[in-house]
């Protein structure tokens, strides 16, 4: 029956229909050529660096009977596919910026800054030695397992395993060991030696390390958007944009500067002058630049920055929760008889729990803070992807 042949069958139906799929593929190609008789004109991309095979290969397939022309493209207004190219370690991170957009053609391709900052940014948040073991362990079975087979697991697995590492020191910088079970529980004080900071005492210092980052993060954004206008001959858009905001620092820097070196006279009067050519400057750019709407483009810088806290607010979680579920487990392990076995379930479930859910905030904000504070000072995005004409096989292969 229909059944039954539909078994024996299966496998051979589904290859020929791949097959099939191949020639109807190289058939639709054929019918976007430009032909006249024996002569026909294709035209597509290439990469540059393989053009030159690409070249070599047309002329030994027609025998040198045939004239090729290779151009940079230059009209800034055509489609130009988008192929990335990084080092072996950071392609596995085009995924984060893919899931963006990718770049334009011609536009900055921002991958290798998101992987230095997101992996910084992931550690800041977690802020635990043993988490980051876990997540180490966690990316390096996707690696080992799936990885082998699927691309997208291969990549989410490099990035989990190098988060891992990056939390890992974090956690070793600031105490964190399963919270503090091993340096308050266990009596391993010794681990405080290579602590730089306490979360949990040092929080005022901690925020201020957070908007610092925040500040330096979206200054290197701000400049990359200047550059890129230079380089579009959009002078006006470099001057008006977001200059502004690298003037108001240097106004903070001037002040702080003043109160080391002078106290009045001539120097205090210098200062003054700088402090309020930079203020007027920096004013008459904000206007030109965002008229009306200037006010706003203040508060919302003001809220850019300080939606960095988050570093600070979820390394606090992270060593807070993680200390909570060491101070039941210790209270459940006075139990008679029971004690020990609820001592060790709080500690095995509340460290999990803990950990799961901080990777995953660590991974949403991390990638928040560039998609929504970083990015929008330079990257737009918005390209197409380059996907060469190639066979697909799934099921069939090529035998010699």
């Amino acid at each position: 029956d229909i059944t039954a042949s539909s078994g024996q069958f299966k496998d051979t139906l589904l290859a020929l229909r791949e097959l099939l799929q191949i020639e109807k593929e190289r058939a639709d190609a054929h019918g976007h050529l430009a032909t006249s008789g024996p002569i026909c004109m294709i035209e597509g991309w290439t990469p540059r660096k393989k053009a030159e095979s690409v070249i070599r290969e047309i002329e030994t397939v027609t025998g040198g009977l045939s004239v090729i022309e290779v151009s940079e493209p230059n009209n800034p207004d055509e489609k130009v596919p988008i192929l990335l190219d990084n080092p072996p370690f950071f392609r596995h991170f085009e995924v984060l910026t893919n899931m963006y957009s990718p770049p334009k053609y011609n536009e900055v391709d921002p991958t290798v800054l998101l992987t230095i900052t997101f992996l910084f940014f992931f550690a800041t948040m977690i802020t635990d030695a043993f988490y980051g073991l876990i997540t180490f362990a966690l990316g390096f079975l996707m690696l080992r397992g799936g990885g082998k087979y699927s691309g997208i697991i291969k990549d989410f697995g490099m990035i989990l395993t190098a988060g891992g590492l990056t939390t890992k020191i974090a956690g070793a910088l600031t105490g964190g060991w399963f919270g503090n079970l091993l340096i308050e529980f266990a009596g391993m004080t010794s681990l405080k030696s290579l602590m730089i900071i306490d979360p949990m005492v040092d929080v005022l210092p901690f925020l201020v390390f957070a908007v610092a980052v925040g500040v330096v993060h979206l200054d290197v954004g701000i400049v990359i958007g200047i550059i890129n206008d230079l380089k579009s001959g959009d002078t006006r858009r470099a001057l008006t944009e977001n200059l502004w905001l690298i003037l108001v620092q240097v106004i903070f820097l001037l002040f702080y500067l003043k109160t080391l070196v002078a106290t009045g006279g001539g120097a205090g009067l210098f200062f003054n002058v700088l402090i309020g050519l930079s203020a007027l400057v920096s004013f008459l750019l904000l206007l030109m630049g965002h008229k009306g709407m200037f006010f706003f483009t203040i508060t919302g810088a003001i809220g850019d920055t300080l939606s960095y806290a988050r570093l600070m607010a979820l390394g606090l979680c992270t060593s807070g929760i993680a200390m909570t579920v060491n101070i039941l487990a210790k209270m459940s392990g006075g139990v008679a008889y029971i004690g020990i076995f609820f001592l060790l379930l709080i500690l095995v479930v509340g460290h999990l729990f803990n950990w799961v859910i901080q990777v995953m905030g660590a991974f949403v904000h991390g990638i928040r803070l560039h998609y929504v504070e970083f990015f929008g000072r330079f990257y737009s995005g918005g390209g197409d992807e380059f996907v060469p004409f190639s066979i697909k096989r799934e099921i069939t292969e090529l035998k010699n």
